[in-house]
């Protein structure tokens, strides 16, 4: 499958789905993560100062939602989204997850490990630091026994 979300006779699918559990509280204003609604829908490019956020013209249709500590922001990967800068006098935290296909791991890239970085930690410790790929390829899984 394409990775895509797309609505067939009632049912949704989405090959890639994007998870942000927020560890501070989000205000009007603030900034931080943002998303154009039903952006997911498009079939047509999107013009560079919409997605950049940077037309004014655009800007009734940036949504930045106003969460809690503890609420979890759910969105398609195929949805127009980003980040704002922020402006709250406290930091801005987050944990983002995002999950896809075993075959399909992406991502812009990966921070390399300075060279003796990894020594002393335990087979588990290295297994979560691993970068996403098919389990296929052998990676070391984590589970609740380990």
């Amino acid at each position: 499958p394409e990775l895509q979300y797309r609505c067939v006779h009632g049912q949704l699918w989405t090959s890639l789905l994007a998870a942000s559990v927020q560890l501070c509280d989000h205000q009007p204003g603030d900034g931080g993560f943002c998303i154009v609604r039903g952006s997911h829908k498009l079939n047509l490019p999107v013009p560079t100062d919409f997605a950049d956020g940077v037309g004014s013209a655009f800007a009734e249709h940036i949504h930045h939602p106003a969460t809690r500590a503890g609420d979890v922001v759910l969105w398609s990967e195929a949805t127009v989204h980003g980040a704002t800068p922020w402006r709250a006098e406290r930091e801005r935290r987050v944990a983002i997850y995002r999950f896809a296909p075993p075959n399909m791991g992406y991502g812009r890239g990966y921070l390399d490990i300075p060279p003796g970085a990894m020594e002393g930690l335990t087979p588990l410790q290295r297994a979560v630091l691993e970068p996403p790929y098919a389990t296929r390829l052998e990676r070391p899984l984590v589970t609740a026994s380990a």
